[in-house]
């Protein structure tokens, strides 16, 4: 579908079309909960975060780190 479009020119559908599959393959490719990974993973993960290199939101908007408060912490373990 998509070497159709290129070949008619049809470029704002390849472009589409394009979005839904890096969209796709990035979040395939995610660490997703219950993954299990090596610490120097994590510590580069939560690097590349920090500099900016990795966006702060998935491919569908949601973010990929929060911020909790103390006091919202302590509220969980019933503190």
């Amino acid at each position: 579908e998509i070497s159709f479009n290129l070949a008619n020119g049809n470029k704002a559908e390849i472009s589409e079309k394009l979005d839904w599959i890096f969209h796709s393959v990035a979040c395939r490719s995610a660490i997703k909960a219950g993954d299990k990974a090596e610490i120097n993973q994590l510590t580069q993960l939560v690097k590349d975060i920090r500099s900016e290199k990795i966006p702060l939101y998935c491919p569908h908007g949601r973010p990929v780190i929060i911020s909790i408060s103390k006091t919202e912490l302590e509220k969980q373990f019933g503190r």
